[in-house]
C-alpha cells in the first residue's frame, strides 16, 4: 500500500491522490478491497499491461524525471500474491490511474479488536497545515468535572472554554465559534438536551458542529434521547482519556471535509 501511495504521489503534479478501502462479504469470506487513485498522466493499455513486470517503466519525459529501479510495483504484486490477493490497474492517458488490491480473508464471528494504529498515526492524520488547535466548548456545571475534562483536553492539545450552565453555553456560542461541544446532560435550570435544541435552532455553524453528550448514566434509551435532542454522540462519565480522544478524532474527521482541520496532538 505504501508503494502504491508513494507512486501515486510521485506521478501526480496536480490534482489529488485518493485512498479508498471497503469490505465485500460473501457467505464464506470477506474481500478487502483497497484502491489508490491519482490524477497523474495515466497510461495506455499496453503500458498498463507491463507495469507490474520487473525493470519495466512507462516511457515519457515526465516519468523519466522520476525514474527508479523499476522494481516497486513488481515487489508490490509479489507481496499481494503472497497474501493470496490480486492487484490490477485501470488507467487512461491524461486522466490518471487507479490501482486496486483485492484480498480474500476468512470471515470471523469474533468481536473486532481495537484498531491496530499507533496514536501518532491517528493524530497526525488529523493535522492541518495551519496546526490550529481544536477549539472545544465544555458545558458542565460541576467544578470538579470541569477541571478533569479541561485537563484531559489540554493533554490532547485542545483549546478549552468552560461554560458552567446551559445559559452560559448559549452566551459563549454567540460570542465565539467552536469545533466541538461537550455537553453535560444533567444540569439545573437548563439541561443539556434543551440547551442543545436551542443551539441547533440558531443555524449557521451551530447546525453542523458536533455536540457530544456527557452523561453519568448510560441507560437504555439515552442514546436515542441524545440523538433526538440534536446531539451526535455521547460519552459516559467518568470520561476516560482514550475514549475522549477517539470520540474527538471520529467527529473531527467527519466534519472536516475540504476545510482546514484543527490539530489534535
Amino acid at each position: 500500500l505504501m508503494n502504491l501511495v508513494g507512486n501515486a504521489i510521485k506521478f501526480t503534479e496536480e490534482g489529488r491522490v485518493t485512498l479508498r478501502a471497503r469490505a465485500e462479504a460473501t457467505p464464506h469470506d470477506v474481500a478487502i478491497v483497497l484502491e489508490v487513485e491519482d490524477t497523474g498522466p495515466g497510461m495506455t493499455e499496453e503500458e498498463a499491461a507491463q507495469i507490474f513486470e520487473p525493470f519495466k517503466q512507462v516511457d515519457g519525459t515526465y516519468r523519466r524525471r522520476h525514474s527508479g529501479t523499476g522494481l516497486g510495483l513488481a515487489i508490490t504484486k509479489r507481496l499481494v500474491a503472497a497474501m493470496g490477493g490480486v492487484i490490477t490497474v485501470h488507467s487512461t492517458p491524461g486522466h490518471g490511474s487507479t490501482f486496486e488490491v483485492r484480498l480474500s480473508l476468512p470471515a470471523s464471528d469474533e468481536e473486532p479488536e481495537e484498531p491496530v494504529l499507533s496514536k501518532r498515526v491517528r493524530l497526525e492524520s488529523l493535522e492541518p497545515e495551519s496546526g490550529r488547535p481544536l477549539s472545544v466548548l465544555v458545558v458542565e456545571d460541576n467544578p470538579v468535572n470541569q477541571r478533569v475534562t479541561a485537563a484531559m483536553l489540554d493533554k490532547l492539545g485542545c483549546a478549552c472554554t468552560v461554560a458552567s450552565s446551559g445559559h452560559a453555553a448559549l452566551e459563549a456560542s454567540a460570542a465565539s465559534r467552536f469545533d466541538l461541544i461537550l455537553m453535560d446532560c444533567q444540569m439545573p435550570d437548563l439541561d443539556g438536551f434543551e440547551t442543545t435544541g436551542r443551539l441547533r435552532e440558531r443555524r449557521g455553524w451551530l447546525e453542523q458542529v458536533p455536540i457530544i453528550a456527557l452523561t453519568a448514566q448510560a441507560l437504555e434509551g439515552d442514546r436515542e434521547r441524545c440523538v433526538s435532542a440534536g446531539m451526535d454522540d455521547y460519552l459516559s462519565k467518568p470520561v476516560k482519556l482514550d475514549d475522549l480522544r477517539r470520540t474527538l478524532e471520529r467527529h473531527l474527521a467527519r466534519v472536516s471535509g475540504d476545510q482546514e482541520m484543527p490539530s489534535l496532538t
